[in-house]
């Protein structure tokens, strides 16, 4: 997860997710609040870098930093339903996807708004050979 600023939504995306995770990485880009507290109070591994104008690049940061086998990845503002818990867990066990995409719900004012599908889980480590080759299989 990258942050910036994110106290008042960052706690509800970590309690959606803090029962199937077992490593939480935090780049943050320089918050003025107390959005590293919250972080912390999750056990997440906090990790500074400035802002470079470029999502990908701090998004890359925090990737570098998983020590997991898969990387599933969020902003402060995602919610993981409980529903979906399952599913992301199996998905991970399994072993056999490459990467998953997730059916995302722009909800504002508890109203549906746009849905649109998005990669959010992919191998991780230091070994991983994905390239967008093997993604359009």
């Amino acid at each position: 997860m990258i942050v910036k600023n994110e106290s008042a939504s960052i706690g509800e995306a970590l309690d959606s997710v803090d029962v199937v995770m077992d490593e939480i990485i935090v780049c943050d880009t320089g918050s003025t609040d107390n959005t590293i507290e919250v972080a912390d109070l999750y056990g997440a591994a906090v990790l500074s870098a400035p802002w470079q104008n470029d999502f990908s690049a701090a998004r890359n940061e925090a990737i570098k930093a998983s020590t997991r086998p898969w990387i599933f990845w969020m902003d402060a503002d995602d919610r993981l339903k409980r529903e979906s818990q399952a599913d992301l867990a199996r998905i991970v066990n399994d072993g056999s996807p490459q990467a998953a995409a997730l059916c995302i719900v722009n909800e504002q004012n508890n109203t549906a708004g746009a849905r649109f599908m998005q990669v959010r889980l992919f191998p991780g480590g230091k070994d991983c050979s994905l390239n967008a080759a093997s993604m359009n299989r």
